[in-house]
């Protein structure tokens, strides 16, 4: 059955993505999972750059559908009822159009804080000392040991979670939640590095190892990620993927890992599609699994010329390169996925960064 894709984000982070420039185009990051018979949804505002996408994915070898839906509303759906639709998660929006009672409190419960603890400490998959709450007014700065951390048990993107250090910064984390809300305290864990570990779900139950990504933290701000050599660990966290597996959950998630010198940790699940699975599966489907690296470019104008940059890209026969799978052009940035060694990844970024613009700044973590 051929696919609609409806990859919008901003019904995911109401709060925080309209103040994120080009969060409108999130979207056309599905064309690389589409094939030939699907349909995807993408902003009108893209078609003017349409034979210039189009072009480029066609001569990286990318399969990928052209039949594109100038339209981003999710009522676009009622115009496909011979297609499946895949969309980046099942907001109250996609339910009120296609009724899906069963994904949507699945996803709400996966995605609770407090709920993962709970799931992870059942099926003995490691995690930092934490301590959930009904209300945060129930925490005891006092009695915590520090630095620790506070976090609202249904916070996304980092936002409330706070690392405190002592008991005045933990109060003023609890007043910050507000003292009802639901939170849990968690030892912190200096970890070498923050990864996420990729599943999907198939309709019959089965699930598939998307990947393991690694996140590139600089200056304690999130700006891209990188394929993850670390397989060992699938082990794990499969447990978990097979029991959200057996409550009927059909779609990608991710769990949040930490990496230390001496152990793995479970942080936290996010039930929805990771960022972080779109440069990935571009990468596993050219033949660079583990080999490749994602990071934002500003553009110094709203206008990408591919002729300008065509010996970094990437393009079959070649043994490295750039593929432009993001293009926010209105909001001048795009997002390549890189593919090559290491050496290679930080050199053809460098030298994209030169020709077109300047490093996105990324996005603020907790501290």
């Amino acid at each position: 059955m051929p696919v609609l894709f409806n990859h919008r984000v901003d019904y995911s982070y109401p709060n925080i993505m309209h103040g994120l420039a080009g969060y409108h185009f999130y979207g056309m990051r599905a064309l690389s999972l589409s094939k030939p018979k699907d349909t995807v949804q993408l902003h009108p505002a893209l078609k003017i750059h349409w034979d210039d996408i189009n072009g480029h994915f066609t001569e990286t070898g990318i399969v990928h559908t052209t039949n594109i839906e100038w339209d981003i509303d999710e009522s676009v759906a009622k115009k496909y009822p011979d297609h499946k639709l895949s969309v980046y998660q099942y907001t109250k929006e996609f339910h009120d159009i296609i009724p899906n009672n069963n994904m949507t409190e699945l996803e709400a419960r996966f995605n609770d804080k407090n709920e993962f603890v709970k799931i992870c400490k059942e099926l003995n998959i490691p995690e930092p000392k934490t301590e959930i709450y009904d209300r945060a007014g129930d925490i005891k700065p006092e009695k915590l040991d520090y630095p620790v951390v506070i976090k609202g048990a249904e916070g996304v993107q980092g936002l409330e979670v706070h690392i405190c250090e002592t008991e005045e910064e933990a109060t003023a984390a609890i007043h910050a939640l507000g003292p009802d809300v639901p939170a849990q305290t968690q030892d912190y864990v200096e970890a070498d590095f923050w990864g996420t570990v990729n599943f999907r779900i198939n309709e019959d139950g089965s699930i598939r190892r998307r990947g393991i990504t690694i996140q590139i933290i600089d200056d304690k701000r999130h700006m891209g990620n990188r394929g993850c050599p670390w397989h060992d660990v699938w082990g794990i966290f499969e447990p978990f993927a097979e029991y959200m597996a057996k409550t009927g959950y059909v779609a990608d998630f991710g769990i949040d890992i930490a990496f230390t010198r001496d152990a793995v940790y479970a942080i936290e699940c996010n039930s929805r599609f990771p960022g972080s699975t779109y440069p990935m599966i571009i990468a596993n489907e050219l033949g660079f699994t583990d080999r490749w690296l994602s990071r934002n470019i500003i553009l110094k104008n709203p206008s990408l010329d591919l002729s300008a940059i065509d010996d970094l890209l990437y393009k079959p026969g070649r043994t490295s390169g750039a593929v432009i799978y993001y293009w926010a052009l209105p909001a001048r940035k795009i997002t390549p996925v890189i593919l090559g060694s290491r050496d290679e990844q930080d050199e053809i970024y460098s030298e994209l960064v030169k020709k077109l613009g300047g490093k996105d700044r990324g996005i603020r973590l907790p501290s």
